[in-house]
């Protein structure tokens, strides 16, 4: 995670060092958030606008064209150093994340800075913002009998999951009413589905709030609770 230096000069590699997120002095202190942007792979880049104490600082960058996610991470890292930045090694927020995304480049920056575009040649890339934080994990349950009428019950909500019957109904079927479940109810999330022959269901569904109830009914009317595991926090 990205930090302002609260001294000029101040060694990086310092066991202590004070920040300017910690003593907030002069209204500069930020909300650590985390900051995504694209831009084209193509074009070149020639700054990054940050915004400190309310006013925008363009930070000149030489980043050429068909750079590579390295090339451009090392280049925006050094330019953020420049303006006594540093990444405190938060081995769950790095500070700079860039990805190859193809033709694209995706960037996402995370800390306590205020990240706002940057100038490419072929447009300004505008960064956006998320700034709360939740934990998510993925919630499962195994051997779900499943039939006609079946439902997933979401945080009080039931929704429709139509027949899935085991070795009847495609694994991607349920998948799909799984997902359209769970997005009628404002979840966006990825349902993984195997079957146990002609007996049974495996489900689970990713990433889910920390905090939501979830458990399917199958004709049976038995209730087949989701458990939660691997939790981990997102920024949204």
């Amino acid at each position: 995670m990205l930090q302002k230096n609260a001294v000029s000069g101040q060694n990086a590699n310092n066991f202590l060092k004070s920040t300017s997120g910690e003593l907030g002095c002069c209204g500069d202190s930020v909300l650590d958030c985390q900051y995504t942007a694209t831009y084209t792979q193509a074009n070149t880049v020639s700054a990054i606008t940050i915004v400190e104490n309310g006013a925008d600082v363009v930070i000149p960058l030489t980043i050429g064209a068909n750079s590579t996610a390295a090339q451009v991470q090392a280049a925006l890292m050094a330019a953020l150093v420049s303006k006594e930045y540093y990444d405190d090694n938060n081995i769950d927020w790095p500070g700079i994340v860039v990805t190859d995304l193809g033709t694209t480049l995706q960037i996402v920056i995370t800390g306590n800075i205020n990240v706002k575009s940057l100038t490419a040649s072929g447009g300004t890339a505008t960064f956006d913002p998320d700034c709360t934080r939740q934990g998510v994990c993925t919630y499962a349950t195994t051997t779900f009998t499943g039939g006609a009428g079946s439902v997933m019950h979401i945080n009080g909500s039931t929704q429709s999951l139509g027949t899935a019957t085991p070795g009847t109904t495609l694994n991607a079927d349920v998948k799909t009413a799984v997902e359209a479940a769970l997005l009628a109810e404002g979840i966006t999330a990825t349902a993984t589905v195997t079957n146990n022959g002609s007996t049974s269901f495996n489900i689970s569904v990713t990433p889910i709030p920390n905090n939501t109830t979830l458990y399917l009914v199958g004709a049976s009317g038995v209730k087949f609770y989701m458990a939660r595991s691997g939790c981990t926090q997102v920024y949204n």
